[in-house]
């Protein structure tokens, strides 16, 4: 096995490490995108309007992270209890 043998398998796993970061890093924005998709709201009125107009897209979204917003503790309770039972 010669030097430019050693180079090119430097190279490949170089290349191999390197996609892998950039596409970890973009499946990760992608992901945090969908499901931050009520932090442009003020109530859930507004954003239920949203998704059943197809402007966003729930069906990735973190519920989690959801029910630490503003719009969900400030929507109702009837309307919390029913979003929590949706979830599961």
């Amino acid at each position: 096995m010669g030097a430019r043998d050693i180079t090119k398998i430097h190279s490949f796993y170089i290349l191999f490490i390197t996609f892998s970061i950039i596409s970890i890093f973009i499946s990760n924005s992608q992901a945090y995108a969908v499901e931050g998709i009520w932090r442009d709201y003020e109530s859930m009125k507004e954003l239920v309007k949203d998704i059943r107009n197809g402007d966003k897209d729930d069906d990735k979204m973190n519920y989690d992270k959801f029910k630490d917003s503003s719009v969900y503790k400030n929507a109702k309770e009837d309307l919390r209890k029913c979003i929590d039972l949706a979830e599961k």
